[in-house]
């Protein structure tokens, strides 16, 4: 209720105030990463801007429920419905966002950071019931803030919203390996390739050199090289998650 009346007073308003909400709260805990799922303060784990406003954030920690489908490539042969037993290493964490309506002000965007606690990363978005509503679907990632860091931002259409909308956006966790994989079978490195890891960021994987694209590489993620284009300008690549393969610009690897 606190939550909701300091919305309707100071709609519009950016992150600066958020840590006060988390102080109305009265119950809400700040949460350690050796703990069960709680609920924690506002200024924990994640934040919002464009206008948006975290009115809630929680986090599941192994053998609690998942809040939504993990796929199978970070957490063994099976992928992990709702409602099943997040394993050993791996942290799920949520925000309930409220996004006011009309458009952000100018020179502003509707985004929401989800951060990892400890020393895990973020691998996998994860696809909360209820899904994103109208208006804010597409949203995007990029630049440092993408998926293998500590931290993912998630940024959402300006479009502008005929009345306010809330819903709730989340990020699997995994404590990475000691090469930094996060995947849970991670393919590993054999005689003749070359072991490296790609820089900060999404990284489009190509069938050929400059070609269609078939996937997409994760900050931080472990490769594995097989041969490199005469030019040396792309490396053929294939990834810990095993299904991703084919060439990447050299540009976005380095040494592991």
């Amino acid at each position: 209720r606190d939550l909701r009346r300091l919305d309707r007073r100071l709609r519009g308003l950016t992150p600066p105030l958020l840590p006060l909400a988390g102080l109305l709260g009265g119950g809400a805990v700040t949460a350690g990463v050796g703990t069960k799922s709680a609920v924690v303060g506002v200024a924990a784990l994640a934040i919002a801007s464009g206008g948006a406003i975290v009115v809630e954030q929680h986090r599941a920690g192994p053998g609690d429920p998942a809040p939504g489908r993990v796929d199978a490539t970070y957490v063994g042969k099976r992928s992990v419905r709702r409602g099943g037993a997040l394993p050993p290493g791996t942290y799920a964490v949520t925000a309930r966002v409220r996004v006011p309506a009309g458009v952000p002000a100018p020179g502003k965007a509707r985004t929401v950071t989800l951060t990892c606690p400890g020393t895990t990363r973020t691998a996998q978005n994860l696809g909360i019931p209820g899904g994103v509503p109208s208006g804010l679907e597409g949203a995007t990632q990029g630049g440092k803030a993408g998926l293998g860091e500590r931290s993912t931002t998630l940024y959402f259409p300006s479009t502008r919203l005929p009345r306010p909308v809330t819903f709730t956006a989340g990020v699997l966790c995994r404590r990475p390996d000691r090469n930094g994989s996060l995947v849970a079978d991670p393919r590993p490195t054999r005689p003749g390739e070359t072991p490296m890891v790609t820089i900060p960021g999404s990284h489009y994987v190509h069938y050929r050199p400059g070609g269609v694209m078939v996937g997409t590489l994760s900050g931080r993620q472990p490769v594995s090289v097989r041969r490199f284009s005469r030019s040396r300008t792309w490396a053929l690549v294939v990834a810990d998650a095993r299904h991703i393969r084919g060439w990447v610009l050299t540009t976005y690897l380095r040494p592991r």
